[in-house]
């Protein structure tokens, strides 16, 4: 008897160019191509790779933490040694509450003045500590934005200073606070600043400036006393006053140097139609004011009112080359550093219709020749 063939098994059914792939599927193990077995190394490798941001340049890296708040960048330091320290050269210092992860005051926050006497102390050691620790070198911004009173002069003090000594080319304080009654002044010596903003303070009664290099000056708020003989090269002065019969021309003929000035003042409804006799305003006019370099005049919220219109006047007369005459009644909110916000009233329509017909009205005999 012939020799029994072996049963078939399923390698035997299936052709040698499939055989193979069978194989694989049975033992799966051998899918893998015959590399190197990676190590715990070979994968830490290409994550420090992927850190391509701690290679770039120093400074580099300090514009984009500066981009940060102060408290996001101080976290950085934990990241590596490389990092340590690169959060105490951030460019920008904006000191709020949000920056420092505080909460943020509610409009009637003087309604609980424990809470709030909490809140400005924390804050105020947060700022001091922050200062502590930063190099003080390369500042170009610094801001301090939370209602504080006379009772922390002399922590202001020492940010104004540290802010001097850093060399911050913009400086803005809005320590508003609603409930402090108490007067304070402001000195600003600083002899690399080139833009000084202050904002809604209250309490303030004087300002000294001593900066050589100042070119830009903002202001709202009350009228205060500010000595402006310490800063010879403003060449632009932003003012929005807050109360009726205030204007800073008192103290304007010791800017040689103005070439744009801003006023700002609050428009109200009642301002047309019931308007005060012009012999009631009390305005006291400078006697001896050239603004020889004063090219652009702006009016912002007019709404014709006679000391305005006599503001104007008094402007026309003692700017020889005045180029740029804007009047606009529209009725704006200064936020700081050249920001406005317009905002609009259902009365606005009809307010700038009157205010339009006063200037078109009154202003075409006074404009002189070196107006377009």
């Amino acid at each position: 008897m012939g020799s029994t063939s072996p049963l078939a098994t399923p390698d035997d059914r299936i052709s040698p160019k499939k055989r193979g792939a069978w194989h694989d599927v049975q033992q799966p193990g051998h899918c893998i191509s015959p590399k190197k077995s990676r190590t715990w190394q070979d994968v830490q490798q290409p994550v420090q790779n992927l850190d391509w941001v701690s290679t770039m340049p120093d400074d580099i890296l300090i514009k984009i933490l500066s981009l940060m708040t102060v408290r996001e960048a101080a976290r950085t330091g934990c990241l590596s040694s490389k990092w340590k320290h690169l959060w105490e050269n951030i460019h920008c210092l904006r000191l709020t509450a949000r920056a420092f992860g505080m909460q943020v005051l509610e409009p009637n926050y003087h309604e609980n003045l424990d809470f709030w006497n909490s809140e400005a102390t924390k804050f105020v050691h947060k700022v001091n500590e922050l200062l502590r620790h930063h190099s003080g070198n390369g500042v170009q911004r610094f801001k301090v934005r939370f209602p504080l009173t006379s009772a922390h002069a002399a922590d202001l003090d020492r940010w104004v200073a540290f802010a001097a000594t850093s060399g911050a080319k913009n400086l803005e304080f809005s320590l508003f606070n609603r409930h402090d009654d108490m007067l304070i002044n402001v000195r600003a010596a600083h002899a690399q600043l080139l833009h000084m903003d202050v904002y809604k303070c209250k309490s303030l009664i004087s300002i000294s400036i001593h900066a050589e290099k100042l070119k830009c000056f903002s202001y709202m708020g009350h009228n205060v006393d500010v000595e402006y003989q310490y800063a010879p090269v403003i060449q632009t002065l932003h003012a929005h006053f807050v109360k009726k019969n205030e204007c800073p021309l008192e103290r304007i003929g010791a800017l040689p140097e103005l070439r744009k000035l801003s006023l700002q003042f609050l428009s109200r409804l009642q301002a047309y139609g019931n308007l005060h006799p012009q012999s009631k305003v009390k305005v006291i006019w400078p006697k001896k004011c050239t603004l020889g370099r004063l090219h652009t005049v702006r009016i912002g919220g007019f709404s014709g009112e006679p000391e305005l219109m006599q503001l104007l006047f008094f402007l026309l007369r003692r700017s020889p080359v005045l180029k740029n005459l804007l009047i606009d009644p529209q009725q704006r909110h200064y936020q700081g550093l050249d920001r406005w916000k317009t905002v609009k009233a259902a009365d606005d329509a009809t307010r700038c219709y009157y205010a339009r017909g006063v200037a078109l009205t009154h202003l075409p005999p006074k404009v002189p020749s070196t107006l377009p």
